[in-house]
């Protein structure tokens, strides 16, 4: 990566660029328990269906990869169009004023085929969002589904009043009729696959609601912690 940033070739500058960017969200997301994927930049385009759908193929982490090659185009066609000489190749002659020109003319070309690629991957997520809407269609509609979402605001006023977080999502669930009773991202803080006490809890409000449910909890096995998302089925089963 680090010699194709060097180089004189614009196409190789921005795949370069493009890489650079995405093994260092690929390393923040991948470092131990300091993990963190927030504020990658795919999540920039998540109200862009059409751009959604390239993760399907190659994950958040492909659709980053998109998004900083066209960013990388742009700033190769930027380096050739503004007079900042530390961002082209050194060049020395007639020889190298040749090369700065044609650097110059391949720095528009990919800014050109970057945005074209980009132009055909929202055709292509466009069109495979419409063939799955319409596949919806044709299904045969199957009967609704409740769903209740169920937000605590667990706020340090209600720790100080020692109020458990978990009782009031209990509590607020209990008042819901729905199929599916959602929890929110770390409802239950801790490890619940650790916790039998608040697996027993959980598991008989499912039973109780004869509803499914989802949890966010943490996750603890072999010494590492994951955020992850429990299910827990109408039997009390996780």
């Amino acid at each position: 990566v680090g010699s194709a940033l060097r180089t004189t070739q614009p196409l190789c500058r921005a795949v370069a660029l493009a890489a650079a960017w995405y093994l260092v969200e690929f390393a923040r997301g991948h470092c131990g328990s300091l993990s963190l994927t927030f504020g990658d930049l795919a999540y920039s385009q998540s109200a862009e269906l059409p751009f959604v759908q390239l993760a399907s193929l190659c994950g958040h982490y492909g659709l980053s990869f998109a998004m900083a090659l066209l960013s990388a185009g742009v700033s190769c066609m930027m380096s050739a169009m503004l007079p900042l000489t530390w961002l082209r190749p050194a060049v020395a002659g007639q020889a190298g004023a040749a090369s700065l020109k044609r650097f110059n003319r391949d720095a528009g070309r990919v800014a050109l085929a970057c945005f074209l690629l980009m132009i055909v991957l929202y055709t292509w997520g466009r069109l495979t969002a419409e063939m799955g809407g319409k596949r919806c269609a044709e299904a045969t509609t199957p009967a609704p589904v409740r769903v209740a979402v169920v937000q605590g605001e667990a706020t340090t006023t209600a720790a100080d009043r020692g109020e458990d977080t978990v009782d009031r999502y209990v509590r607020l669930s209990e008042g819901q009729s729905a199929d599916l009773i959602v929890w929110p991202e770390t409802a239950i803080a801790g490890p619940l696959n650790r916790f039998p006490f608040r697996q027993r809890q959980v598991g008989e409000l499912a039973l109780r609601k004869q509803a499914h449910m989802v949890i966010g909890a943490q996750e603890r096995e072999d010494g590492r912690t994951y955020n992850s998302a429990y299910f827990i089925r109408p039997d009390g089963a996780i």
